[in-house]
């Protein structure tokens, strides 16, 4: 089985993630494109990441107590991220609100062999402070901050006797005193190759290297000694984004559990593994149950709905979306219990209730057979989206486009309110009726 790891003892917090947050701007394609090349895209949404928000909702899904240290803007991206943490229960008082400075982003191309591209826009990232650190088994840091911050926090980790743990992405960013003051140091292997090697990292006190080989599981190297293959689990991905990151959160929730190195790293490929079966970062980050399935070899269970944490633009894109599938119970199943079902045509007809909304969707849905409704913009505030869209259709067989406005609010990952705003009078000139 391996060492026991030495990291478990009682503390406030079993993980304390140092790191970014990010508002994601996902876009799917065929293929990336190269310099100069544009290509079609197939869609696009708004998911929240950032490497340390990757990592600390990773732990926390893994069963840690989980504490975030980092910053974002006074703005609505800043209000989605900080709901992401508290949705998972991670503590946030270590979270700063940066006036006058946007939340980072990240720009992510996905082709359909699941490759990614990544351009991140640090934001409020750059200005991460740290106060105290909270106390914890384990404390972990990426590089999309100021290394300073991560060096600072890790001496304090050092000094507190907890274990520091590094993922050096990017690695660019990396100093040689941050890297002496990490327990464990988590590169791929193009980040191997920027800081200098394995022998390199021993020769500045690195004792525990663990290399990510995606598709290929990842490599254990101690104090400087031969590679130790960690095998990978099958899975047929889908989106390879923030799988990393699930393999670091959940190595650190597990050291912090006090599992042995060897069981810990299989638990977090088992992780990684499962990440990129579910588009998104955030959304695809596994919970216990499914990991430790699939680490026993028992069927893993489907990802429970309320594991994708959804922000308004995704929520009221989805929304959208599920009316193409003509399939009431796809739509409804985007909606709250107390949803209320609002137009400003005299046309449309409101309703309140899910209940009530699912006995109408039948009918709606087969009064307008190939419904679509194509959205040419997300503008979010706050928890409300306004969704200009194009409408298309078949009632009675004859094709209409309508223009219009859905104003939808959102609540949880739901849509709990639509106030629709489309042109009636255009809707019976092509059908006939005016």
């Amino acid at each position: 089985m391996g060492r026991r790891s030495s990291v478990a003892r009682m503390s406030r917090f079993d993980v304390v993630v140092v790191g970014s947050l990010n508002l994601d701007l996902v876009a799917r394609a065929p293929r990336l494109p190269g310099p100069g090349e544009t290509v079609n895209g197939s869609s696009f949404a708004e998911v929240p990441g950032g490497k340390g928000l990757n990592q600390a909702v990773a732990a926390a899904r893994a069963g840690a107590r989980v504490a975030m240290i980092g910053a974002v803007g006074d703005d609505n991206a800043g209000d989605v991220l900080r709901g992401v943490l508290r949705s998972d229960g991670i503590d946030d008082a270590g979270l700063s609100v940066i006036d006058g400075v946007p939340t980072g982003r990240a720009l992510i191309g996905v082709d359909d062999a699941a490759e990614n591209s990544i351009v991140v826009v640090p934001g409020a990232n750059a200005h991460v402070v740290l106060g105290t650190l909270p106390e914890a088994a384990v404390v972990i840091a990426q590089l999309e901050i100021d290394p300073s911050v991560v060096a600072s926090a890790f001496r304090a980790a050092k000094d507190a006797g907890a274990t520091t743990v590094l993922n050096p992405a990017p690695a660019e960013n990396v100093t040689d005193e941050v890297l002496a003051l990490c327990d464990i140091v988590i590169p791929n292997e193009h980040e191997l190759e920027v800081l200098g090697g394995a022998d390199h990292l021993a020769s500045l006190g690195v004792g525990t290297l663990v290399v990510t080989l995606g598709a290929d599981g990842a490599d254990l190297i101690e104090a400087g000694g031969a590679p130790v293959r960690i095998d990978p689990f099958d899975v047929t991905p889908v989106d390879t984004t923030g799988a990393g990151d699930a393999f670091c959160g959940a190595l650190a929730a597990r050291l912090a559990a006090g599992d042995a190195l060897s069981d810990a790293l299989r638990y977090a490929a088992a992780n990684g593994a499962l990440a990129t079966t579910v588009a998104g970062a955030v959304p695809s980050l596994p919970t216990a149950d499914r990991t430790s399935a699939l680490v026993e070899g028992r069927a893993v269970p489907d990802p429970a709905p309320n594991d994708a944490v959804r922000s308004p633009g995704e929520t009221a894109a989805a929304y959208l979306a599920a009316f193409a599938t003509g399939d009431p119970e796809q739509v409804a199943a985007n909606v709250t219990d107390d949803f209320v079902n609002d137009h400003a045509s005299a046309l449309g007809s409101g309703c309140e209730g899910i209940d009530e909304y699912r006995r109408r969707l039948p009918g709606f849905l087969a009064s307008m057979p190939d419904l679509r409704y194509d959205v040419e913009q997300l503008i979010v505030d706050g928890a409300n989206v306004a969704a200009p869209y194009r409408l298309t259709a078949s009632p009675g067989g004859t094709a209409v486009e309508i223009r219009g406005v859905m104003v939808i609010a959102t609540r949880d990952g739901k849509v709990s309110k639509r106030t629709d705003y489309w042109d009636a009078l255009t809707f019976l000139r092509q059908t006939g009726q005016a």
